[in-house]
């Protein structure tokens, strides 16, 4: 047998083995939010902090609470979950995705990612994190199997007395109703003072132009032009007496 054609079959057959295995360990992850993790965009994505992550947009169309989710098949890396709790008050959120090109840098790793190379952390192992930022306890966890969404896991971190019917506190808010920020807001207000410092002075100006001006005082020009009148037939009258004479004279 010809020694090339068994050089190219053992590569082809590697190389099928090797595609095999790779497609047979592919790693399915669960995509979903839960709570109000999409209102914490501020909180997860803030360069100020070196927070640096993506923000997926089907996101918006999931619900882990009530068991809406999409599955990520074939995920490289590893699957991840992020629990937000609010130190002070009854405000949670929750995140199940692939880590996939998903977190770039955070101070709630340290150790992980460039902010220079704009790379995402590559998470191969299993592993936990957790961080108190800005009044909230952060916890991601990375594993390397599907992470379950838990619903009776869900039920005591969201509680509620009718899970299957989450009440306005606790759902998941669409990605368009999401709360501005504060330089937004600020934004706003001030576009909102120069529209009616601009409609005020319009207002004045608009006073000013319709209101009636004050009688004036009649001006003395025509009593100079008539007094000049009088002055010139007076002088005529002169003339013509003095002509007169001189006449009366001359006979």
């Amino acid at each position: 047998m010809n020694p090339k054609f068994l050089i190219f079959f053992g590569a082809v057959t590697s190389l099928m083995m090797l595609t095999s295995t790779t497609v047979a360990s592919g790693l399915s992850c669960h995509q979903c939010v839960g709570g109000d993790f999409l209102l914490r965009k501020n909180l997860m994505q803030n360069p100020k902090a070196l927070q640096t992550m993506g923000w997926v947009h089907d996101w918006s169309n999931t619900d882990c609470l009530i068991g809406n989710t999409n599955v990520i098949p074939n995920c490289q890396t590893t699957c991840v979950s992020v629990w937000i709790r609010k130190v002070q008050g009854n405000s949670n959120g929750v995140m199940f995705d692939c880590a996939d090109d998903l977190i770039y840098h955070t101070p709630d790793i340290p150790g992980k990612g460039n902010l220079y190379l704009q790379e995402a952390i590559i998470f191969k192992d299993d592993a936990v994190y957790q961080n108190v930022r800005e009044g909230f306890n952060i916890t991601y966890q990375f594993s390397t199997k599907t992470i379950p969404v838990d619903q009776k896991l869900m039920a005591i971190y969201f509680p509620v007395e009718n899970f299957h019917h989450v009440s306005e506190k606790y759902m998941t808010y669409p990605f368009a109703d999401q709360n501005m920020s504060t330089a937004t807001v600020v934004f706003y207000w001030i576009l909102i003072g120069i529209c009616l410092m601009g409609l005020l002075v319009l207002v004045v100006v608009c006073i000013k132009c319709c209101v009636k001006k004050p009688r004036q005082r009649p001006q003395s020009k025509p009593i100079l032009i008539m007094s000049s009148l009088a002055a010139n037939i007076d002088q005529h009258r002169s003339e013509n007496q003095i002509n007169r004479q001189y006449t009366e004279i001359s006979v």
